[in-house]
């Protein structure tokens, strides 16, 4: 998906699906106003998690279990506000979903998030999907711009409800409203090196190109910790967009 989305570099057109209403969009519009060129989207706020989007997609499985019909209008049936129905009416050249993993939700089964990133993989077709592990606030585990833990941080299952506060207490990255080019690239840097970490390969940038191998990769591997040891690595890929779309995105 490495894309120089027009001949101006400008990332356009954008749809960005996310689980929450206010976390996420306000992160993205801070990319935004440091990322110039990705200057261009729109967010639509699904107000629930990845396990209630699986069971609403059920209802449109076919027999051959695979979603029939336009997943934004699939979207565009559950929603009572004007103004989303058209926002999901518009044409978008790519979208992006960004959910969290929250696997101590009682509904949490690992078949179910593997469909959904199957289905989920091409922002130009049925959309892609980044999930944050073990949740969005994942981008500011970092007790400052240099963090030599953050490589193997990790969150107990026990502990994943108290999250937020946890981050609150030892994040030393600051308000959303503060980050800046140096700490994006270094959360975006950072959080590449620890899919290859995870992945049990060299500490260094994850290749852009095997990028959404590794993503499926590091799946399966916190499920594993999650099923045999009760804990899931932090990471954050919901900002992963910007590298697979821009080669130079550190010169953007």
């Amino acid at each position: 998906m490495d894309k120089e989305c027009n001949v101006n570099g400008n990332i356009t057109n954008m749809l960005i699906i996310t689980e929450g209403a206010k976390t996420e969009p306000k992160l993205f519009r801070q990319l935004a106003r440091v990322f110039t060129q990705f200057n261009k989207f729109d967010v639509y706020s699904y107000n629930t998690n990845i396990y209630d989007l699986y069971d609403y997609l059920q209802d449109y499985l076919s027999v051959d279990g695979e979603i029939e019909g336009d997943f934004l209008q699939i979207l565009k049936e559950r929603e009572s506000s004007i103004e989303k129905k058209k926002l999901l009416s518009q044409n978008y050249s790519d979208i992006l979903l960004v959910f969290d993993f929250d696997p101590h939700d009682h509904r949490y089964d690992f078949c179910k998030l593997m469909f959904l990133m199957h289905y989920f993989s091409e922002s130009t077709e049925n959309g892609k999907l980044y999930l944050n592990y073990p949740m969005v606030e994942s981008f500011k585990h970092f007790s400052g711009l240099k963090d030599f833990n953050y490589i193997e941080r990790k969150i107990d299952l026990k502990d994943i409800p108290c999250y937020k506060k946890i981050v609150a207490k030892e994040s030393g990255i600051g308000n959303i409203g503060d980050l800046d080019r140096a700490t994006f690239i270094m959360i975006i840097s950072e959080n590449l090196k620890k899919v290859n970490y995870i992945n049990g390969k060299t500490i260094t940038e994850t290749d852009i190109e095997k990028l959404n191998d590794e993503l499926l990769r590091v799946a399966i591997r916190q499920n594993k910790c999650v099923e045999d040891k009760e804990f899931c690595y932090v990471l954050h890929t919901g900002l992963f967009f910007l590298p697979q779309y821009s080669s130079n995105w550190k010169e953007l």
